[in-house]
């Protein structure tokens, strides 16, 4: 990605925005069902993605605050679980 490249979320999905304005899903679908699954492009799958950023190998890391997961994805569009536990919930003390 070069420094005109932009990254957008949507909870399910995220996608790249050019300089032209151009959108090029990079992982997951915009019309798929919660959940994660770690996959290539579209066969990926995320739930409530809060916070995008881009690492200096051009690596964009996704928090998926919905599934409490840490993902990568490369620029070839694989997306990798790095950081989380699946049955981490909020919770207040008592």
């Amino acid at each position: 990605m070069n420094e005109s490249t932009r990254l957008s979320k949507s909870v399910y999905c995220i996608r790249r925005v050019n300089a032209s304005g151009v959108v090029t899903l990079l992982a997951g679908s915009p019309h798929q069902e919660q959940g994660y699954v770690n996959g290539a492009g579209s066969a990926a799958g995320f739930f409530a993605s809060r916070g995008l950023t881009l690492d200096e190998d051009d690596i964009v890391l996704v928090c998926d605050s919905g599934n409490n997961f840490i993902h990568t994805v490369t620029e070839s569009r694989v997306v990798t679980t790095v950081a989380g536990y699946s049955g981490a919930r909020w919770r207040t003390q008592t």
